[in-house]
């Protein structure tokens, strides 16, 4: 070996030495800012801490994985103070960074939490469009995941409802339906969230002969093993609450006693019991 061979060798390995000195620096920084974060879940402090990880990490490491979660980090922190408008443009930050980086699963996760940032800032229009473009991206990988395809259809078709697009709605819960397997237990929470979403939004629209099949579509899903009981009390409600707007009492008084059951059986819900009862009292009386 050259003299010249072994100097480069000598100044690779000097290099890569530096490389995971900084790496392992950067992840003790990190260690800092998650144990804030997670553990100690003072987020004021989280915060102040998050943000100078961001910035020594940057410093030590560039354009890198752990760079793109300490911005993560630190949105979550002010995310958690109720933040948004802050947690949005550092969630905005982090997606461009994931851009830079190729990492095409963090980009669609990070649209989805500057969509969530958004509808809690009251903008909608822009949350919906945040949201196709992570439907587009899922849609559009390999092997794309049925359940995660069809919980992003729901959320999407939930922000058309709030932008009064009715039709698109309807259409986007029917092709999260088509997504999702009923036997399935790991697709229940999305099945049943999308079905009462669903049932909602006939509701709205005032066309209770589908949201009445609806909700009792809810109540056969929520009611087979393992029961849900809050969707069933849930489902037992909005059919009384129909039943008394068609005018009929007794389908009404049917229907509340069957949640009065349900709801009776959680402790957290002493207020409601009470509501119900004297609900019930009053249409035997009527």
């Amino acid at each position: 070996m050259t003299r010249f061979h072994a100097a480069v060798g000598a100044s690779l390995m000097l290099s890569l030495s530096g490389a995971y000195a900084n790496e392992a620096d950067a992840r003790k920084f990190m260690a800092y800012c998650e144990h804030e974060l997670n553990d100690t879940k003072n987020y004021d402090e989280a915060g102040k801490i998050c943000k100078r990880v961001r910035e020594d990490i940057k410093v030590l490491l560039g354009i890198s994985p752990l760079y793109l979660q300490s911005i993560v980090n630190e949105a979550d922190s002010k995310w958690a103070l109720g933040n948004y408008p802050e947690a949005f443009n550092l969630y905005s930050e982090a997606a461009d960074v994931a851009i830079k980086l190729g990492d095409i699963n963090k980009v669609r996760e990070l649209r989805i939490r500057q969509a969530e940032a958004e509808l809690f800032r009251g903008k909608s229009f822009e949350a919906e469009i945040l949201l196709r473009d992570a439907l587009r991206r899922l849609q559009s990988s390999r092997g794309s995941n049925p359940l995660q395809e069809a919980d992003l259809l729901s959320r999407h078709a939930e922000v058309l409802v709030t932008l009064g697009q009715a039709k698109a709605a309807m259409q986007g819960y029917l092709a999260a339906f088509a997504k999702l397997d009923a036997d399935s237990i790991k697709h229940r929470p999305i099945l049943l969230k999308t079905q009462l979403r669903y049932a909602e939004l006939f509701e709205r629209q005032s066309r209770y002969s589908g949201a009445t099949a609806s909700y009792l579509k809810l109540l056969q899903l929520a009611s087979s093993k393992p029961t849900n009981p809050e969707y069933v009390a849930i489902a037992y409600g909005r059919l009384g609450w129909i039943s008394e707007t068609l005018d009929k009492p007794a389908d009404a008084l049917s229907y509340y006693r069957r949640q009065l059951e349900v709801i009776e059986k959680d402790p957290a819900q002493v207020a409601a019991v009470d509501e119900l009862r004297k609900k019930i009292i009053q249409l035997e009386k009527s």
